[in-house]
């Protein structure tokens, strides 16, 4: 999942992406108002009307239903500031600092909960299948990303948007993309690479893995 389009895939389900299609044009007047929209909609967990606001997505329906859950918990949470802005009529880019919860440190918060019990159930005769190992992880994920107390990150990055035809939308490179989603990837990979598993500390992992496609000035620091 490196590609900034498979942003939209990880997030929308098979009828939210066909609702979309034919929805029409968004109601952004500028790029700022694009992007407080476009926050306000995933807020709200409503991505038939977050992706009005997003021109690089593609067609590839994402149908997981644990996945979703994550990216709902994620969304309920995107704050996006403004920091600055520069560009004319047409073309904007926007230096925002991006702040939700840091999934790279909740995926190990809920894996240092669950995977002991996976372990003495096995000690003890009565192993828990990887199916069920997932599905109590998920649910710990997304209990620990809508706390009051969820670990979170503020990224500083550049977000690009256009106005083509009267339509202001939003064109994501992979810093921003990172960003939104809460490193979802980068803790996707620790499942995958086995340090989640085996316990490793995340903070191993500073900076996003995936580089952006337009090199723009970037930090990633725990948010205040």
């Amino acid at each position: 999942m490196r590609r900034i389009t498979r942003f939209a895939s990880i997030i929308l389900s098979l009828t939210v992406l066909t609702a979309m299609i034919f929805s029409g044009c968004n109601q952004a007047n500028s790029a700022r108002d694009c992007v407080s929209k476009f926050v306000l909609a995933m807020n709200q967990n409503d991505y038939r009307t977050a992706f009005l606001y997003v021109s690089n997505y593609d067609g590839f329906g994402f149908n997981d239903e644990n996945t979703e859950k994550i990216i709902d918990a994620v969304a309920s949470s995107l704050r996006i500031d403004v920091l600055s802005e520069s560009g004319g009529s047409t073309t904007s880019a926007l230096n925002v600092r991006i702040t939700t919860v840091d999934l790279r440190e909740i995926y190990c918060q809920a894996a240092q909960k669950v995977v002991p019990q996976f372990y003495s159930s096995a000690v003890g005769g009565s192993a828990i299948s990887s199916a069920e190992l997932s599905n109590k992880l998920v649910a710990e994920v997304v209990a620990l990303a809508t706390s009051p107390d969820a670990t979170k990150v503020s990224t500083e990055c550049t977000i690009y948007v256009s106005n083509n035809s009267g339509d202001w939308t939003i064109n994501l490179d992979s810093a921003a993309y990172s960003a939104i989603t809460g490193y979802l990837d980068e803790a996707n990979d620790l499942v995958s690479g086995g340090q989640i598993m085996l316990g490793t500390d995340y903070n191993v992992v500073t900076q996003p893995t995936t580089a952006p496609t337009v090199i723009v000035s970037q930090t990633d620091t725990p948010a205040v």
